[in-house]
């Protein structure tokens, strides 16, 4: 089986972004069965800085000229092409001989000429969607999505519904990102005095308020002490820097920066696992406005597999993950999570062992790279077969 992946975000670069992570699990989970190229849309320049500028490991790359189109030779062997225009990519999607171009919430202006290049060449095109959308995109992607795609891989059951009647297109299937059990696992909660709360992600309002974070580190140290919350933020936008500070700011100003602790660096995966082990209570403290940029948030599936003891409110799909109190818990709206975390601070060693190892079961039922692997190349069957 031949696929050939298109997305802006498949360049394998070092990102902690959700929209560049779900893209490459997926991709690192299904490359082992399939003969695979990748075709990255972002602005060659911009591509081409990128490279040199980020930090990378995994794979040391190389740019040159081939038939006019920019590629990336890597170590893993995956060759990548940097491609901006249509004429670039009609000629060479020809030359691959795909079965299946699989697209990764690409615009859905560009679906109506690779539906037609894809029939033209025997392939099938299959759209992934794992970023929710607002009514008027949504009605959109629907109008294209249902006549330019043989199959639909949406990432979870919130996505689904942003959209407008795709319930009712025949090749479709919530398929969730993938997650390396192998590498996101539990390596042992060390015993502290401390308490620590974690939370990791970009300091947007809406994921992180930062006033409520303030009155409940403020709230609970009062009869916890030794109370922390830890803060994890990746140098990605500024404005994460003005957030910060403001963060900081308000803990001086309220006695609680003892209570804090910021960690402003790329974590490695190592170190996101150790965070996830040792912390208490890991907070996804979202609001109701928050839609969310990719779904369900990797950062609560990573947590989870690594018996992380979760915190959420009770949005996009969480609920659909998590079931309260049994391998984690969901506040119904803000003013619940004092009340709770009050509740998961005050748990037996026992039952906390009985939540997280749910937890780590959930994960590695449902979505462990081995599961989802299955369920990409089953879907992939029966797209290529359908007529």
């Amino acid at each position: 089986m031949r696929i050939c992946f298109i997305g802006h975000n498949i360049h394998f670069l070092s990102s902690a972004s959700g929209s560049a992570v779900l893209p490459r699990e997926t991709i690192k989970c299904v490359y082992k069965n399939t003969e695979i190229s990748l075709i990255t849309t972002e602005d060659y320049d911009t591509l081409n800085r990128r490279l040199y500028e980020e930090p990378l490991k995994e794979f040391q790359p190389i740019l040159r000229r081939f038939n006019s189109v920019h590629r990336v030779i890597r170590k893993s062997s995956l060759p990548l092409y940097a491609i901006t225009s249509y004429s670039e990519l009609s000629k060479f999607v020809e030359s691959l001989h795909v079965d299946i171009l699989h697209l990764f919430e690409l615009h859905p202006l560009t679906l109506p000429l690779i539906y037609k290049l894809a029939h033209r060449i025997g392939a099938k095109v299959i759209y992934h969607a794992y970023m929710p959308v607002n009514d008027i995109i949504g009605k959109v992607k629907t109008f294209f999505l249902k006549r330019f795609t043989d199959g639909i891989i949406v990432s979870s059951p919130h996505v689904l519904r942003s959209f407008v009647d795709l319930k009712r297109v025949k090749l479709m299937r919530i398929i969730p990102p993938p997650i390396d059990t192998n590498v996101y696992r539990p390596t042992g909660h060390v015993a502290s005095n401390e308490h620590v709360m974690l939370y990791i992600g970009p300091l947007d309002t809406r994921r992180f308020p930062i006033n409520l974070m303030i009155k409940l580190v403020k709230h609970l140290q009062h009869n916890i002490p030794e109370l922390k919350l830890t803060v994890v933020v990746a140098p990605r936008f500024r404005d994460d820097l003005l957030k910060l500070n403001l963060l900081l700011r308000m803990a001086f100003r309220e006695g609680i920066e003892r209570n804090l602790q910021i960690i402003y660096t790329r974590l490695s995966t190592e170190e996101k696992v150790s965070l996830y082990s040792n912390a208490d209570i890991i907070l996804f403290p979202f609001s109701k406005s928050y839609k969310g940029a990719v779904d369900p948030p990797l950062t609560l599936l990573e947590a989870m597999a690594c018996g992380g003891l979760i915190v959420a409110t009770n949005v996009l799909s969480i609920p659909w993950i998590i079931r309260n109190r049994y391998n984690g818990f969901i506040c119904p709206d803000h003013a619940q999570m004092f009340s709770t975390i009050k509740e998961v601070l005050m748990l037996t060693d026992m039952r906390k062992s009985l939540i997280r190892n749910r937890a780590v079961e959930t994960i590695q039922k449902r979505f462990s790279s081995a599961v989802i692997r299955n369920q990409i190349l089953s879907f992939y069957n029966k797209v290529i077969t359908a007529r």
